[in-house]
């Protein structure tokens, strides 16, 4: 439901870092589906997984990042998740981790 997208943006926002982990976790199962994608625009939950994916926090960057790798393939989304920074924490985790690179795939 869109209450519940609301509340785990909430959570990425607000959460303390184990809370942020969960729900960057979720957000990214929700991400897989591109049905829910506008759900998640909607939800403010672009801004929010570009900052997950920023924090110096491993599994939150890699939750992050696969979600923006999920959204990007989104092509009405490109150029919103590139402005608001979205390709840095991509690069950056491919770049550390390559086994990393199916999620861009």
């Amino acid at each position: 439901s869109s209450n519940a997208l609301h509340i785990i943006v909430e959570k990425l926002a607000t959460g303390s870092i184990e809370v942020k982990r969960a729900a960057s976790y979720l957000l990214g199962l929700v991400a897989e589906c591109k049905d829910y994608h506008y759900l998640l625009e909607s939800a403010s939950a672009l801004e929010q997984v570009v900052a997950i994916a920023s924090l110096v926090d491993e599994e939150c960057e890699e939750c992050g990042a696969f979600s923006l790798a999920l959204l990007a393939r989104n092509k009405s989304f490109q150029v919103k998740l590139t402005n608001m920074g979205a390709v840095r924490p991509l690069v950056s985790m491919m770049a550390r981790n390559s086994a990393s690179e199916h999620y861009a795939a």
